[in-house]
């Protein structure tokens, strides 16, 4: 007699899959639907990449050479900002990949919130683009950190909705995975709130601040 909880096998779109025994089987309408839902999404993540480094240009009329190097430094504050949202954006790019490999199937709601989520990422690089005009001025700040902590509760959000509300993932899913996820965008929203605070007092060290999302991320991981 055969063993039930072994894996099946699924035809997806041609291909032949394995899932998990207790999983929904994939049907090729729910296959086609989840990776719209992820093409879509990268194409936004590398929209907003992209549009990141069009804020780095020269003006358009130089004087001599000699200034070159004048307006190049000049430009610092844009390659920070340029940094800074890349590096964010491709963390939260990490979660959404990770989330998706979890997912085993989805629904209005879920299309939803990441939709909530694109249009924030989608209009990152405005955040930047001041930040980068009006470095370590008290509104710049404010502004961008404020646009991170409404990016990191919708992710905080979309993993509660998927994990806990709806359970669109896979049954057999470590608890860790999304315990690591969903504490990666609490001390994302955290760093970020708190920046804002400490720009009351002084908005370059609210800047600095931010860096601590890198030695975080590398903890909450070794932790998990």
């Amino acid at each position: 007699m055969a063993n039930p909880q072994v894996n099946k096998k699924v035809r997806v779109s041609g291909k032949s899959t394995t899932t998990h025994p207790s999983a929904k089987s994939l049907t090729p309408r729910t296959h086609l639907g989840l990776e719209r839902i992820i093409f879509f999404s990268d194409a936004v993540m590398a929209i907003a990449i992209t549009l990141l480094a069009l804020e780095i240009r020269l003006p358009e009329k130089l004087i001599n050479s000699s200034d070159l190097f004048q307006e190049l430094i000049r430009l610092s504050p844009h390659y920070l900002g340029f940094v800074i949202s890349f590096f964010v954006i491709g963390l939260f790019w990490i979660s959404h990949h990770r989330v998706f490999e979890y997912i085993q199937t989805y629904n209005n709601g879920l299309i939803w919130i990441n939709l909530f989520f694109l249009f924030i990422i989608a209009l990152i690089p405005f955040p930047t683009s001041v930040l980068g005009r009006f470095p370590a001025e008290f509104t710049s700040v404010v502004i961008y950190a404020s646009f991170l902590v409404c990016l990191s509760l919708v992710r905080i959000w979309f993993w509660w909705y998927v994990y806990y509300r709806a359970k669109l993932v896979l049954p057999d899913i470590d608890p860790r995975a999304g315990r690591y996820e969903f504490m990666r965008a609490l001390w994302t929203a955290g760093v970020f709130g708190g920046s804002i605070i400490i720009a009351f007092w002084s908005p370059r060290w609210a800047m600095y601040f931010w860096f601590l999302l890198l030695p975080i991320t590398f903890i909450i991981r070794a932790k998990d």
